[in-house]
């Protein structure tokens, strides 16, 4: 019986679980703003979610082993839409599992996002240190505006929640693209920006490296009933901006 033993004890093969990897991951997605208080999250007792809300909720399906909290590239206000935004997270799947394919990720988190008019575009596995907000190169704003109607109930009804009815009548573009040149490079933009709670702990220093008007498209205008609207687009690109820094720049183009 002894002798059984120690052969029992010999054939004993110690399994250790596997460590846990925590990934993580830069992602762009872009939405429809329209039902959002904006791209940041915001409290469980507030009746409307932003996107931030979503992605995590959509993040937390898919069982990871830590609470995830996603750091978002560039903030958006309620209504405001983006093509393509960016947010980094990190991932630890449960049980030691391999970290998930890029692939893999989207068409899941896709699948969970539904019916939320947010998408996720690509997602890629970044190093531990990589920051979406802080390591973003520049950031773009555009703000569509159309002619031709005063009010955005005389609109295509596929259009008022995307573009802005500014006039009746034909804008002096010409002055605008002047007023919009002032603007570039680096200046100090505290005439532009909104109070908030980090007014005092930001420059107003900042370079802007765009500030276009250019004409815009809408599939409207190729009827004959909306032939009469003219798009715009205004657009200001710039590495960061103050608070409602290019909704200020925009008026100020605008009159």
């Amino acid at each position: 019986d002894r002798e059984r033993e120690r052969e029992t004890d010999t054939d004993m093969v110690l399994v250790e679980r596997p460590m846990a990897v925590t990934a993580r991951y830069l992602i762009y997605f872009q939405y429809c703003g329209t039902s959002y208080s904006g791209v940041m999250k915001t409290p469980s007792h507030q009746p409307v979610a932003g996107v931030q809300n979503h992605l995590e909720a959509a993040l937390q399906r898919l069982r990871p082993d830590n609470e995830v909290t996603v750091s978002i590239s560039s903030r958006t206000d309620a209504g405001v839409h983006a093509h393509c935004n960016a947010a980094h997270f990190d991932l630890r799947r449960k049980n030691g599992k391999e970290p998930f394919p890029e692939e893999l990720l989207v068409s899941g988190l896709n699948f969970h996002l539904q019916p939320e008019p947010i998408s996720i575009l690509k997602a890629f596995r970044v190093s531990d240190t990589f920051h979406a907000r802080f390591g973003a190169r520049s950031r773009t704003y555009t703000y569509r505006l159309v002619t031709g109607c005063a009010h955005r109930s005389h609109l295509p009804v596929f259009e008022r929640n995307l573009c802005w009815p500014v006039s009746s009548r034909p804008l002096n573009t010409d002055a605008m693209r002047e007023a919009a040149c002032l603007l570039l490079g680096t200046h100090d933009f505290s005439t532009f920006r909104s109070l908030n709670s980090e007014t005092p702990f930001k420059s107003p220093l900042k370079t802007l490296l765009q500030a276009d008007l250019t004409p815009g498209t809408s599939i409207a205008t190729q009827q004959t009933h909306h032939s009469h609207l003219e798009f715009l687009d205004l657009t200001f690109r710039s590495p960061s901006f103050l608070y409602k820094q290019v909704r200020a720049e925009c008026l100020y183009t605008w009159f």
